[in-house]
């Protein structure tokens, strides 16, 4: 069961205290209330989505979700890697000497 997100206010309350206090992952942890792991998350995120501080005034809970949190890149049921050539792959394992 996947965790649950921290509110957006929590979130800013992370970014504001790395970004404006500097302070490191576990002082942030200690005071947010959260593991160290889930704080380097979030500021994993906000690094991938180019997020300073200060936060932009204009900029919405939604639009800060919508930042570190985007939209999957692919398809439901799309597959990851490219198929093999299956035909290919079972003359090879016929060939005499194949390991089966």
């Amino acid at each position: 069961m996947p965790t649950e997100r921290l509110t957006m206010r929590r979130i800013r309350q992370v970014l504001h205290l790395h970004f404006g206090a500097r302070a490191s992952a576990r002082v942030i942890a200690r005071e947010v209330g959260v593991g160290r792991t889930t704080v380097q998350d979030y500021l994993a995120r906000a690094n991938a989505a180019g997020l300073g501080w200060p936060l932009a005034s204009d900029l919405t809970d939604e639009a800060l979700e919508q930042l570190l949190f985007p939209a999957p890149s692919c398809k439901p049921g799309a597959r990851r890697y490219p198929e093999p050539d299956w035909a290919v792959l079972v003359r090879e394992m016929k060939r005499p000497g194949s390991a089966c």
